[in-house]
């Protein structure tokens, strides 16, 4: 038994053009389907609210059922992709939740189902009504315990997946990303102080991605010569650039950046942050964005929590800290007085990334996967 050429991805993240959408996961799900077009033709299916245009990479076929009403959503979806998918067509599903539920369906009814289960905080519903909340567990069980393939990017996720079902199939993908074809041509809209050290954040601004502490971490260097750079938006980006304009206008910026100038921008940098706290969904979520740090070729550096200490090497490929205000500041000083290891550090993160994270080694060990899942 042998899969066709098409495969079908559902995917329910919102519109990527709104200010609020979550472009890290949305980078994350373009990537992996560009890696599967070297042996399939992916179509992405899309369960929305509400229709809007997509622009997916070359070979992909983007497909867009929106309906607002949740079950009549279901009954579209299912009636879709049950004539779609033979059961030779695999159908990769974007985490367990009520809205994949029709992929639930298909594997009871033995289509070939991979969970791309990857994050728990995406898939249980934080919800003031309980009775929601427990349905969005069960949900969660139920694809866990019925379906056989998983692909994940967090070692706490596959973890949790053997628990409930010991006989899963699970393979880590932790993402990766392709080098722009414009990149350098890009790179030269950016005017940027050459005589400071450039230090940026990339990613939400919530409680627990330790922003506030990266802030506060970076007007106690004792240089004054560095600027700080946040991309990013989020609950708390009103009170962080308020506090930019009160302690270090002139050194803390917030630039908006699309992705198309968001990576050359990323390659102006000496230094990469990922300030993340001692907060339960660090522990449990891998933080894509360290892909495209090590992919950059600049030193990074992290706080040791959850998956960020399992895929960088403190003094290797990162410099790791505890992970508060003082333990910032103190990794920050020292990367920003110490330009050889800064060098260092770049250096080995991008033989890091072309080592274990480079289009072409995950495109092969995850086509791989999803052609030996029919023999599992």
């Amino acid at each position: 038994m042998s899969f066709s050429n098409q495969l079908y991805f559902l995917a329910t993240f919102p519109d990527p053009k709104q200010l609020e959408a979550p472009h890290g996961g949305y980078r994350r799900n373009m990537e992996m389907l560009r890696l599967l077009t070297y042996h399939y033709d992916p179509t992405l299916v899309i369960a929305a609210t509400r229709p809007y245009h997509l622009e997916t990479p070359q070979k992909i076929t983007p497909v867009v059922l929106a309906h607002t009403r949740m079950p009549l959503r279901w009954l579209k979806l299912f009636k879709y992709l049950y004539t779609q998918c033979s059961k030779h067509t695999p159908l990769i599903c974007y985490n367990p939740t009520l809205h994949t539920l029709p992929a639930l369906w298909l594997s009871w009814l033995r289509k070939t189902v991979i969970v791309d289960y990857v994050d728990i905080q995406g898939t249980v519903v934080e919800s003031e009504n309980p009775l929601l909340r427990r349905l969005s567990m069960i949900v969660e069980q139920l694809f866990i315990r019925t379906c056989r393939h998983f692909v994940t990017s967090s070692t706490a996720i596959a973890d949790r997946i053997h628990k409930l079902n010991p006989t899963a199939n699970v393979h880590i993908y932790r993402g990766t990303f392709q080098t722009p074809e414009n990149l350098q041509d890009n790179a030269t809209h950016f005017n940027l102080p050459s005589d400071v050290v450039k230090i940026m954040y990339l990613g939400m601004m919530q409680d627990f991605s330790g922003v506030r502490e990266l802030l506060h971490a970076f007007i106690n260097l004792s240089s004054h010569k560095t600027h700080l750079y946040i991309v990013g938006h989020g609950p708390m980006k009103e009170e962080c650039i308020h506090f930019a304009q009160k302690y270090a206008p002139d050194r803390i910026f917030f630039p908006e950046l699309d992705d198309e100038v968001l990576h050359p921008f990323m390659c102006q940098m000496d230094i990469l942050v990922i300030p993340y706290l001692d907060a339960p969904r660090n522990h449990v979520n891998f933080p894509s964005k360290i892909i495209e740090y090590l992919w950059a070729g600049k030193a990074i550096l992290g706080t040791k929590v959850g998956e960020i200490q399992y895929v960088l090497q403190d003094k290797q490929t990162a410099l790791l800290v505890p992970p508060d205000e003082v333990a910032l500041a103190t990794g920050m000083e020292q990367l920003v007085k110490d330009p050889i290891l800064r060098q260092q550090l770049g250096i080995n993160a991008r033989i890091e990334f072309d080592e274990k994270y480079s289009p072409q080694v995950t495109a092969q060990a995850l086509n791989t996967f999803i052609a030996n899942t029919h023999s599992y």
